[in-house]
């Protein structure tokens, strides 16, 4: 999602330095970092975040989409701070499903790569509740709570490659 801060993420799961800004739609290029945990080496990309139509191309759409056909594994990036707000933002859970409807919409098949849901920016007061609404709603896949610029989670998340 755009502004669910992907590119910190990235920043705190390997070495790379992308720029990172407190607006949407700061990313303009895919960023790729190398996530190195145990003796095991996994390259990683940042992409920009899809709206609504990227699957028309809409906004950056297929310039982006194209490179997630190559992944291995999906990270879905949703930020549960975003409906914390008096109720005005779009839920994780929402967050997710259009991510999902974006990808599949726009190559059949990108579902049944595997994934996981990384709920970013759990320090926010008032995530805890939507993060166990997310888990309640989205069962089958793991979902890490994680907060990068605190380091919260990230250990569990790198651990997780190992079994990828």
């Amino acid at each position: 999602m755009p502004n669910a801060s992907k590119s910190t993420l990235l920043g705190a799961i390997s070495r790379a330095k992308p720029a990172v800004s407190h607006y949407a739609f700061m990313t303009l290029r895919l960023n790729i970092g190398k996530l190195n945990y145990n003796d095991l080496s996994v390259t990683v990309a940042d992409t920009p975040g899809l709206i609504k139509g990227s699957h028309e191309n809409r906004g950056l759409g297929h310039a982006f989409l194209r490179h997630i056909e190559r992944t291995k594994v999906l990270a879905y990036v949703v930020d549960p701070a975003a409906a914390i707000d008096g109720g005005k933002g779009i839920t994780p859970w929402q967050q997710l499903k259009d991510l999902v409807l974006e990808l599949e919409c726009y190559r059949k098949g990108l579902l049944n790569l595997s994934s996981l849901v990384v709920a970013n920016e759990i320090d926010e007061a008032g995530t805890e509740c939507l993060h166990g609404e997310l888990q309640k709603r989205v069962q089958g896949v793991p979902i890490f709570p994680i907060c990068p610029i605190l380091e919260e989670g990230i250990m569990e998340l790198k651990a997780v490659s190992d079994n990828l």
